[in-house]
């Protein structure tokens, strides 16, 4: 592909996100985040955990707080004092969104196109566009980032940004990445004990204290504002454990627990003494566990910088797969980090093609399943063929609502398909790490 023809595709591109992106949205995040940017435009950052119901670690209000301020010098206020909401305010809440989808698909570029990730055989800039446009047209992204407007992308960005930079041996770089995806959001944080032993493995300590120390710099900086005002405990605790908020096994997220009962208490005993919260950490622990000691050998002898990002990449990938199907609290979007790691792989083999692909149909069919709009002819759980089979007994606890029978079946058939993608994904990392130490 040349690069007018690439231009040319962005072009459409772009057009396709506009349409997107003047649409409602998920309309109770995309309010919920509205609320976020004004509040932080009017009573400024370091009081936003006291003024509004922000529940997510700084980062993102530090995003959000420019839009807030650029709107509200645009937008007159109303007789009653109040802002009122409009198209521009959800293009501005949007925008994020796209920018960091433009970075991840930059970043796969780079992977492609000079770290050969893909192979020497598919490298050079023709596959490394091929690799942007592959992520940047896929539908679960589409309908995540520009339909409903999610941040998923800003700390998936980082992530793969952290990934990128280890890869090339810039711990630092490493370090601070990873550390702004976890104060965008805490799904980042399992790939933190990954970052580490792979810091170490390829410059021991030096690696793990510079990856380290530039993370923990980052948090300092971004926590500041809130320590100059004595907020800093009671921002802290937001942080820890706003996580907590909806102790629910699965909140719309189609993994083990959506198949073994969603929406009911993580937190009470149902096997023996453990819970459902305390079972699945466990078994993700364990897992990932075995992924860091089948890398450890890889991240030491790699012979070069492609290598050691296939490992670092691959390991990513399914790390992310284990955390979002054995915990509970997961909701419908948080495995979006698995599609840009997953396109990152794509072009590897005809295994890793099937592998991308089912990721982003489970990632897809899991946010439409379960979009909502106040008009339910805007909803596509409207349409066949999730309307085949009439209505069931079985309650919506989310929507307040009861499922369809296609919609339901919908349900289970994602989890189920999320459940094969953990046992196909899983064998081929352990086989890949497996040779990759033997070479």
């Amino acid at each position: 592909m040349g690069r007018r023809t690439f231009s040319w595709i962005l072009i459409f591109y772009i057009v396709i996100r506009w349409i997107l992106a003047v649409q409602p949205g998920y309309i109770i995040d995309t309010l919920t985040y509205k609320r976020w940017a004004l509040g932080a435009g009017r009573e400024g950052i370091p009081s936003i955990y006291d003024t509004v119901d922000f529940d997510y670690p700084p980062l993102y209000i530090y995003i959000l707080y420019p839009l807030g301020k650029a709107y509200l010098a645009l937008a007159a206020e109303t007789p009653l004092g109040t802002i009122p909401d409009s198209t521009l305010l959800t293009l501005l809440i949007k925008l994020p969104p796209f920018i960091f989808d433009i970075l991840i698909a930059a970043v796969l570029y780079l992977l492609i196109s000079r770290r050969r990730l893909w192979g020497p055989q598919r490298a050079g800039p023709k596959w490394g566009r091929w690799a942007a446009l592959i992520y940047l047209f896929n539908p679960a992204v589409l309908w995540d980032s520009a339909y409903w407007g999610q941040p998923d992308a800003i700390h998936s960005a980082f992530v793969l940004a952290s990934l990128f930079f280890l890869g090339g041996g810039r711990a630092a770089g490493s370090g601070v990445a990873l550390a702004l995806g976890g104060m965008m959001k805490p799904l980042a944080a399992p790939i933190a004990p990954l970052v580490a032993v792979a810091a170490f493995a390829r410059d021991r300590w030096k690696g793990l204290l510079t990856a380290g120390l530039s993370g923990v710099a980052v948090v300092l900086v971004l926590f500041l504002p809130f320590l100059m005002t004595g907020r800093g405990s009671s921002v802290l605790n937001h942080v820890l454990f706003d996580v907590g908020l909806m102790p629910f096994t699965s909140v719309n997220g189609h993994n083990l627990w959506w198949l073994l009962g969603a929406w009911r208490d993580a937190n009470t005993p149902f096997f023996g003494p453990l819970t459902p919260k305390i079972f699945g950490l466990g078994l993700f622990g364990l897992l990932s566990l075995l992924i860091l000691y089948r890398s450890w050998p890889v991240f030491r002898r790699a012979k070069d910088d492609a290598t050691f990002t296939a490992a670092l990449i691959q390991s990513a990938a399914i790390i992310t797969l284990l955390f979002f199907f054995f915990s509970t609290h997961m909701h419908e979007n948080h495995l979006f980090m698995a599609v840009p790691l997953t396109c990152a792989l794509a072009g590897r083999s005809r295994n890793w093609a099937w592998l991308a692909g089912m990721m982003t149909f489970a990632v897809f069919l899991n946010v439409i399943l379960h979009d909502y709009d106040p008009n339910p002819m805007r909803r596509i759980t409207y349409y066949p063929p999730f309307t085949w089979g009439g209505i069931s007994p079985f309650e919506n606890l989310h929507q307040h609502r009861l499922f369809a029978w296609g919609e339901l079946i919908g349900t289970y058939l994602g989890s189920l398909i999320t459940a094969g993608l953990v046992m196909a994904m899983f064998r081929e990392v352990w086989r890949f790490l497996g040779r990759a130490r033997s070479d």
